[in-house]
């Protein structure tokens, strides 16, 4: 007959010997487990951009106001930030048609929240646009090819946005809508309008709101009046305006919060043109596509830009290289045709040391 004190000795004995075993067996693992190292953010390696310093110090004699400034930003690091004269990536200055990109980014905002469609006839919000002026859309205003012509009211702060855009819908169309390119402004201020009534406030009111709040934009602003320019009438500074391509960059988010969607975003990356001729075009490289307030430097064979820029007339130029996750933006005073061989030999100089890399 068994012993029961003995039987209990063997079964705690064999729990004792599984116990040893298992710890065996899984101590190896848990330690090989423990060694793996846990994920870390990507961050740009120490470049050396001392030819991109020097490339820009030999530019200076030839500046107008004798000053340029440069930030340039990779998987959310600064790798470049440089003020050169008079200026630094501090300097308030006319970002004229950078404001473009800035004011579509607002307009998404509104399609996100179904508040405005891009396809849907502008008539729907503003019933004086009439006959074909009336089938013109959101993304044909934003595109430049509404067929509005230019309006002398876009500048005149004695008017109000709602009376500026009331003049434009009595304006004969240059073409009919979608079937031209024509770079203009016209198209922001009529947007400009019906952001106004679809978000139910004044267009810096909406701006403060959507963009520079979430951005932390504290010094980029639109004129102060009620007639603000849509396609040209903002100040800022590169320090400002890399946050917002950093968020275009991360697929609209930005410090946790998403101001914009991935399919908005997206929509600045497509040739939103429908690839209609185009009748005038202030771009250097005049068979550049446009998006959505900004132009597609470079595109990919299956249609999708992923060099992307927004340069103003006064030689302020913001861009994003998606292939390379960097943004840049070179502030200076200059006019664009001159500004523009800068740009370009920047993005080379600052591509070719990444690559190298």
């Amino acid at each position: 007959m068994l012993n029961l004190k003995a039987a209990g000795n063997i079964i705690i004995s064999r729990w004792a010997l599984l116990v040893l075993l298992t710890a065996l067996v899984f101590a190896p693992a848990q330690h090989a487990l423990s060694q793996i190292p846990s994920p870390t953010p990507l961050t740009p390696p120490n470049y050396d951009f001392s030819s991109l310093t020097w490339l820009i110090e030999e530019w200076m004699t030839d500046l107008p106001l004798d000053g340029a400034a440069l930030i340039v930003v990779q998987h959310d690091t600064v790798i470049y930030e440089h003020g050169f004269g008079r200026f630094s990536t501090d300097s308030d200055v006319p970002i004229a048609s950078g404001s473009k990109w800035l004011s579509a980014a607002l307009l998404l905002t509104l399609v996100d929240e179904g508040q405005i469609a891009l396809d849907e006839p502008i008539s729907y919000t503003l019933p004086y646009f009439t006959g074909e002026r009336g089938t013109i859309t959101m993304r044909q205003l934003l595109a430049h090819t509404s067929g509005l012509p230019l309006a002398d009211c876009i500048h005149d702060d004695t008017v109000t946005l709602a009376e500026c855009v009331a003049s434009i819908a009595e304006l004969e169309l240059t073409a009919r809508p979608g079937t031209a390119f024509a770079y203009g402004s016209s198209g922001f201020q009529v947007a400009g309008r019906i952001a106004e009534i679809a978000g139910g406030d004044s267009w810096n009111g909406l701006f403060a709101e959507r963009i520079a709040g979430p951005l932390g934009m504290m010094n980029t602003q639109y004129e102060v009046t009620s007639n603000p320019t849509m396609a040209g009438g903002a100040r800022s500074t590169a320090n400002d305006y890399i946050r917002f391509l950093q968020m275009l960059l991360n697929d609209g988010q930005y410090n946790g919060v998403q101001v914009l969607s991935p399919d908005a975003v997206r929509m600045f990356t497509l040739d939103q043109s429908s690839g209609a001729p185009i009748a005038y075009t202030p771009h250097p490289k005049v068979t550049t596509r446009y998006g959505l307030g900004n132009w597609l430097e470079v595109i990919t064979d299956s249609g999708v830009g992923t060099q992307l820029s927004s340069p103003g007339s006064y030689g302020f130029t913001p861009w994003i290289d998606t292939g390379r996750d960097l943004a840049g933006v070179f502030v200076v005073m200059d006019t664009w045709a001159h500004v523009y061989l800068m740009t370009e030999e920047i993005h080379a100089e600052i591509n070719g040391i990444i690559d190298a890399a």
